[in-house]
């Protein structure tokens, strides 16, 4: 059972340590560790909490008491640590291999105490891992991967798309070795066709279809290209043939391709001015190469 703490004094080598605002937790450092320590200074913030900055994973045996802002207590230990392993991602010159978090629980409700990454260097206790998406600390099982693909199929069947899920899959399947192509591709498919049935509702193709036309009653190349907005409008005249486009949207469908195309010629007639450019400048550097050429003679 947690115990309040009624005195907050602190020995020299503890630390109150936060990431988010109203909240901390105390743990013992060592000098080395404490030199890698930021303190906040903002508005709302007591003296004396750092960031964690560059110092990595906390082991909970150093933590020796949190604050809760949500409950506006103190309370003795550590709270529950969680870690989450994942692919692996190259960030400022530090091999960053996951996260950590230390969770308080008040009553139903879960709330963070403070949260960091998890570098390679750092000696983690296994039992804390909640998930490893690196298979270097949990092996990655088939069980687990049957377990990831059937998620996905329920994220499709609740409307969104598993686009991040797939690829997860691919990578765990490819990290353990194991062959699971056929399941992959039929997840892909089954995810792309319930997608078209959504894309094809007449609701969603006539909102689809007035906010291109509407897209494209100003826009340039640079501006699709700056937005995005250019992915979608391929994305949507590569699905046009299979689509059933009502009749009160062609006259709007219409208005989109020939603007579309517009721009292509627009685009490609800039292309042709640009070479016919590049062809004359080619020829008059040619030219200029052979009058240097005969001026040798003077040379000689």
């Amino acid at each position: 059972m947690e115990q309040v703490i009624t005195s907050s004094f602190l020995e020299d080598k503890l630390f109150k340590l936060s990431s988010f605002t109203n909240d901390w937790l105390t743990a013992e450092l060592t000098p080395e560790e404490s030199m890698k320590l930021t303190m906040i200074r903002k508005e709302g913030v007591p003296t004396g909490v750092y960031t964690t900055g560059n110092l990595g994973y906390i082991d909970p045996k150093k933590v020796r008491s949190y604050f809760c802002g949500e409950c506006g207590k103190e309370y003795e230990g550590s709270p529950e640590l969680r870690i989450y392993i994942e692919f692996g991602d190259e960030r400022t010159g530090r091999h960053i291999i996951g996260n950590y978090i230390f969770l308080h629980y008040e009553e139903t409700k879960l709330h963070g105490i403070l949260g960091g990454p998890v570098l390679e260097e750092d000696a983690i206790d296994i039992k804390y891992i909640v998930e490893d998406n690196s298979g270097k600390f949990i092996p990655i099982t088939r069980e687990r991967i049957e377990k990831e693909i059937e998620k996905a199929h329920k994220r499709v069947d609740d409307g969104w798309k598993a686009f991040s899920e797939i690829r997860e899959i691919e990578k765990l399947s490819k990290l353990a070795g194991f062959n699971f192509d056929k399941k992959i591709k039929e997840l892909r498919k089954y995810d792309e066709d319930y997608e078209f049935k959504r894309y094809n509702q007449p609701e969603n193709l006539k909102a689809m279809v007035e906010n291109l036309s509407e897209t494209m009653s100003f826009a340039s190349f640079d501006y699709l290209e700056s937005t995005g907005k250019r992915d979608t409008i391929e994305e949507f005249l590569d699905r046009l043939p299979k689509l059933t486009i009502p009749t009160e949207l062609k006259e709007n469908l219409k208005f989109v391709i020939n603007s579309y195309t517009d721009l292509y010629e627009e685009a490609l007639e800039e292309s042709k001015n640009e070479l016919r450019e590049t062809k004359e400048s080619i020829k008059r550097e040619e030219s200029e190469i052979k009058r240097l050429k005969k001026l040798l003679k003077y040379a000689h």
